[in-house]
């Protein structure tokens, strides 16, 4: 499995020394994909859950991805 991180903060070591991990240090909100195959997008992030569904809607609604989920805390 290959995976792009989008994320503000800083990733393990350990999590990019095994070579699957592409680490694009920018804001989940304003990153937009250069491309329309991707599978999965899981989202993590620690915010306000209407916050959250609004991003995996327009990631929907545009063709970004295929099957999202998520695993957002409150805020």
């Amino acid at each position: 499995m290959w995976v792009s991180s989008v994320d503000n903060g800083p990733m393990a070591q350990s999590l990019m020394d095994t070579g699957q991990v592409t680490w694009l240090r920018e804001d989940g909100f304003r990153y937009r994909p250069n491309r329309n195959n991707i599978s999965w997008m899981v989202c993590d992030m620690v915010e306000k859950p209407a916050k959250v569904a609004a991003l995996m809607a327009q990631w929907l609604v545009n063709g970004w991805c295929g099957r999202p989920s998520s695993t957002s805390s409150c805020r």
